[in-house]
């Protein structure tokens, strides 16, 4: 049986974020993690365990911080450069690139 996982990242106003997974069939129960890959992690320890099986989760990846578009939504981002330990990939190119991602 399929089932459908939220990705949230959350801002609690601390100095980092929080990332959660929902699973759609569980609402009262998030997963949470310091960093992308351990909310994902906790999340597939419960499929690992009923399944009987182990899979490697890439928490960036499932959140989408792996896309090229994402990435570039973000360094466009009013206050990204404030972010003192991300290292840019392209600000430039995401300051060209944001009117027309915002189209998207």
């Amino acid at each position: 049986r399929r089932s459908t996982y939220f990705s949230e990242i959350i801002d609690e106003g601390g100095p980092k974020p929080v990332f959660q997974v929902t699973c759609e069939d569980d609402l009262s129960r998030p997963f949470r993690g310091s960093t992308a890959t351990g909310a994902w992690t906790a999340a597939s320890q419960i499929v690992n365990t009923q399944r009987g099986i182990r899979i490697n989760i890439s928490g960036p990846h499932y959140f989408g911080l792996s896309s090229e578009k994402t990435r570039l939504i973000i360094e466009a981002l009013p206050g990204a450069d404030k972010c003192t330990k991300y290292k840019p990939h392209g600000a430039a190119e995401a300051a060209a690139a944001a009117p027309a991602l915002a189209e998207h």
